[in-house]
């Protein structure tokens, strides 16, 4: 197994060595990819904004991104690059087959979902598909609400 060196945390998101248990305010926002020009724009605007895993000072705030498999395909990644996603990543987690493995039935089947999920027939309802998710985290309610007005003016 390949040793994690100090310099690989600058390409991992801090939620995931984190989990930002100092950061007692969060905000998940569920975005869908309608423009996908636009939407390359607004995510590389935000590139440098992203919170690592290098070992920050003091962290007042947090900002991840994660994208969906649906999302790669609307920013427009081409088509043998999406084929090189795993099975379970590229059908997502309300299939059929997927719903069974992760024992999701019943009232917490898919079809009850408020989002990402209510398959008909074994395919996503789009009106609830997610692209994007945007996680904002902030020590303070303030300056969340900042946060979020700023990405969302971006």
């Amino acid at each position: 197994m390949a040793k994690l060196e100090t310099e690989d945390l600058k390409d991992i998101q801090g939620i995931v060595m984190s989990g930002y248990g100092d950061l007692h305010c969060a905000s998940y926002m569920m975005l869908r990819v309608t423009d996908a020009a636009a939407a390359r724009r607004w995510l590389g605007s935000m590139l440098d904004q992203i919170t690592t895993s290098e070992p920050p000072p003091q962290t007042v705030k947090g900002l991840n991104v994660a994208i969906t498999w649906r999302g790669l395909k609307n920013l427009g990644l081409d088509a043998d690059t999406l084929e090189t996603f795993s099975r379970p990543f590229s059908e997502g987690m309300t299939t059929l087959h997927r719903s069974r493995i992760l024992g999701d039935d019943e009232e917490n089947a898919p079809t009850n979902w408020v989002w990402g999920g209510n398959v008909a027939e074994d395919k996503p309802d789009d009106a609830r598909a997610v692209d994007i998710l945007l996680m904002v985290f902030a020590e303070k309610e303030d300056m969340l609400n900042a946060l979020i007005a700023e990405k969302q003016s971006g």
